[in-house]
């Protein structure tokens, strides 16, 4: 069965709160799989990923290209540059693990990533210009 969008948003979102100490791991997932019908293992796999994303460790298990986009534009966009940084490492240890185990290479993925990473920096680079810039213009 497909992921959606919506899926994707609500694990991001419950793996912030279980990142933040907020929620532990179980309460989590038995949300997932209660209000937007998570399997349980596959919800595990989403938040275990984005925990190894904040942290630029290497996870093992793949999560779709579509996730892993989302999760990059919202660290991102919630964590800034530094953040979005250490969990492009993750990634990319994602990708070189993989095609080290597999015998296919996740060109898809790696496509996606220099673009989607060009973007993302394109963006935090005019953020941080515009406050920059604000903030001379207050002094």
């Amino acid at each position: 069965m497909k992921i959606t969008k919506t899926q994707i948003e609500a694990v991001y979102e419950v793996a912030v709160r279980i990142f933040a100490d907020l929620v532990k791991l179980e309460s989590g997932v038995k949300l997932l799989q209660e209000q937007y019908q998570w399997n349980p293992t596959s919800a595990r796999y989403y938040l275990s990923a984005h925990s190894l994303m904040m942290t630029g460790e290497l996870f093992q298990k793949t999560i779709s290209a579509s996730a892993t986009d989302y999760f990059l534009s919202r660290i991102a966009k919630d964590q800034g540059p530094l953040a979005l940084e250490t969990a492009v490492r993750a990634v990319r240890k994602h990708i070189k693990y993989y095609e080290s185990v597999r015998p296919v290479t996740l060109r898809s993925l790696i496509a996606w990533l220099q673009q989607s990473m060009s973007f993302q920096f394109q963006r935090l680079s005019l953020l941080l210009k515009r406050r920059t810039h604000s903030a001379h213009r207050s002094n």
